[in-house]
């Protein structure tokens, strides 16, 4: 799979994902009763309604004991008042702060109440104040639905940790207060001086009173974690109806999105199509700049139609989830083609058939030449000789030259089924060819692989051209020929050749047979003995090899001519000297 459809298969993901999210009832019923047998439906309602009434005494009596508290806490605020002014302008701040803390806890406890009565419902979504926004507002505003519904995603997971979070802080502040109070009864039993015991009485209302707003603040945010852990029901219920509302909502917006989008397709299909078919000569044409940049421009100018068509069913349908996920994938695409636009206008240069590689011609790709078939963005290369194609991105050829194509392109040294001469000069068969290694096998029938790049460089010799081939060996002769007319000689070793290949399968690829006269040797008179022959006979390239040599000794043995080894002299001047004057 390709980057650019990961991308695709990961953004529809996370659409889908936050469709649905986003879509979901916050609180989903249970399944009817009507679609239950009757006795199970009868017993569930009858459990609801014990499970509600008991949710509502437990809540009466929490009432009950708030309302009693807030009470003594509006009489303690009325005495501090009266204090207050009876001191005047001389009020000093421990009356003050006093005063504050009272107002506090009251406004807590009335915050408390409410919650209660109100069933813990949250309050945050009454008087919503805007959040100021920076100079950034506009772009701000445009993702804040995206970023909402993001939100939305953790929103009850977060509720839930946060008020385990309160509970358990508040608790252990309970245990410390409970160890604190446990501390001032033990001082008081112990206290003789009422002045003491009178500041330890002041000082255990404070932490009583401390404690029981803890308490009120444990059995508040419980109430709320039992309301929202409540809300939990069996998840294919929540698929079933997030599924019902993202079909008549999100999902039909999709749907017009994708059919607004092949709508405008095939409308610039149809146009493009009328176009070509009152052109000529397309093939020609496709090579041609203007051409490819009028096709590009097709595909951009069918691109900005499909992105308008898509932000106005958006718009019309008022989905801003969507709308700002296209804008900030809009956006996206600006920053990286900023950042990208060099490399882009390199691109393009290749893409309008105007950069250093054109279609049509020849390029040299790790040492092998291959034709570019079409420029697009994985560039298609092929050889005509061999097997399969290769593709190469299109930034590869940014540092690569082509050039145009002759009449005499030699595009490989060999074909499937031609013999080759290796170094050592062993035929080797060719079996199969491809872009990335060769097969051949030598006459041992044992096969190899070379790769294409070592192959092409090795230079090997073919036998199967349409010329044919030559062989040919050096055959010495003795000396004692020298007085032979060199005609005759090689006549006579023409004639032993001939009847030798007379009954050898490939004498019907003989094209030529020819003896000459090649030089003096050291210990020999030698001569050039060869054959030239048709393609068809390169599989018999070793066995002609030995028939000329064969011939060449068959015709010595016929005229009675020695075949002479090679021989060293060794020259004694001084032995020759010492010689004659004993002599």
């Amino acid at each position: 799979m390709t980057t650019h459809t990961r991308f695709t298969l990961a953004l529809f993901t996370l659409l889908t994902t936050l469709c649905v999210a986003s879509t979901a009832p916050a609180q989903a019923d249970v399944a009817d009763s009507t679609e239950l047998a009757p006795v199970e439906a009868l017993t569930k309602e009858r459990a609801k309604e014990q499970v509600a009434a008991k949710v509502n005494a437990e809540a009466i009596e929490q009432l009950r004991d708030i309302q009693i508290s807030l009470d003594v806490k509006k009489a303690e605020r009325e005495k501090l008042r009266a204090k207050i002014s009876k001191a005047g302008e001389n009020v000093p701040p421990e009356l003050t702060r006093a005063l504050d803390e009272l107002n506090s806890e009251i406004t807590l406890l009335r915050e408390t109440f409410e919650q209660i009565a109100i069933g813990g419902v949250d309050l945050s979504v009454f008087g919503v104040e805007e959040s100021q926004f920076d100079w950034r507002e506009e772009l701000v505003t445009i993702v804040k639905p995206l970023l909402e519904n993001v939100k939305d995603l953790t929103e009850k997971p977060r509720k839930i940790e946060n008020l385990r979070r309160i509970i358990g802080e508040k608790q252990a502040a309970i245990a410390a207060s409970d160890e604190a109070l446990a501390s001032i009864d033990k001082l008081q039993e112990a206290a003789k001086d009422k002045s003491v015991i009178a500041d330890l009485t002041s000082i255990e209302q404070q932490w009583t009173s401390r404690r029981a707003d803890l308490q009120r603040a444990v059995q508040l945010a419980e109430y709320q974690l039992h309301n929202l852990e409540g809300k939990d029901v069996a998840w294919f219920h929540v698929m079933a109806s997030s599924t019902k509302e993202f079909i008549h909502g999100r999902g039909l917006t999709l749907l017009l999105v994708v059919l607004v989008s092949l709508c405008i397709w095939g409308f610039t299909r149809a146009l493009l199509w009328l176009v070509r078919r009152r052109s000529a000569n397309n093939d020609e044409q496709e090579v041609k700049t203007h051409y490819r940049v009028a096709a590009y421009g097709y595909k951009i100018f069918t691109i900005i139609l499909i992105a308008i068509g898509a932000m106005m069913v958006l718009y019309f349908r008022q989905d801003l989830l969507l709308l700002a996920i296209m804008v900030v994938v809009f956006i996206g695409a600006a920053l990286a083609l900023k950042n990208l636009l060099p490399r882009y206008i390199a691109e393009s240069r290749l893409l309008l058939n105007i950069g250093s590689v054109r279609e049509r011609e020849r390029i040299m790709v790790n040492g092998v030449p291959f034709q570019v078939l079409h420029i697009n963005m994985h560039t298609r290369l092929a050889n005509p000789e061999l097997s399969g194609a290769l593709r190469l991105p299109l930034y590869q050829l940014h540092e690569m030259n082509s050039r145009p194509l002759r009449g005499d392109n030699t595009w490989f040294p060999s074909r499937t089924g031609d013999w080759v001469l290796d170094d050592d000069g062993q035929p080797l068969e060719v079996l199969e060819q491809s872009i990335e290694t060769v097969k051949v096998r030598d006459v041992a029938s044992m096969t190899h692989l070379i790769p294409t790049a070592d192959y092409f460089a090795a230079g090997y010799r073919n036998l199967s051209t349409p010329d044919g081939f030559r062989v040919s060996t050096v055959f010495g002769v003795d000396y004692e020929l020298q007085t032979t007319p060199h005609q005759e000689i090689s006549q006579l070793f023409k004639a032993g050749l001939e009847n030798c290949i007379q009954e050898q399968p490939y004498a019907d690829d003989v094209v030529a047979i020819n003896a000459d006269f090649h030089s003096a040797g050291d210990s020999s008179l030698n001569y050039l003995v060869f054959l030239e022959l048709k393609p068809e006979a390169a599989s018999h390239y070793n066995r002609i090899r030995r028939h000329l040599q064969q011939a060449c000794v068959t015709v010595c043995n016929e005229q009675g001519w020695s075949i002479p080894f090679p021989q060293l002299t060794v020259h004694q001047p001084n032995l020759v000297t010492r010689q004659s004057k004993d002599s």
